[in-house]
């Protein structure tokens, strides 16, 4: 993956697996950022569970609550209540 996805007042660095808001660094668990990665490198689609699971934690036994966490983190990272949710428009 080259580049950058922006969106909003962030910036996802895949290389790096870094997220910035406003060009500070958002401190983020390595899981959640890769969470993320998926799902905004395939933001056209749904991405299943088991893609998740293969990707993210490929190998690992995990819960369904350790994805429910780390779509929480992604959520708290970008500020999204779940009320008024992030919609991604890329940059």
């Amino acid at each position: 993956m080259n580049g950058t996805f922006e969106f909003g007042d962030f910036e996802l660095d895949p290389a790096r697996l870094e997220l910035r808001q406003n060009g500070k660094l958002v401190g983020v668990q390595p899981k959640v950022l890769r969470v993320l990665l998926l799902l905004v490198e395939h933001r056209d689609r749904v991405v299943s569970r088991r893609e998740l699971l293969e990707t993210v934690w490929s190998g690992e036994t995990v819960s369904a609550a350790s994805i429910k966490r780390a779509i929480r983190g992604v959520r708290r990272a970008l500020g999204d209540s779940g009320e008024s949710q992030c919609v991604f428009r890329p940059s």
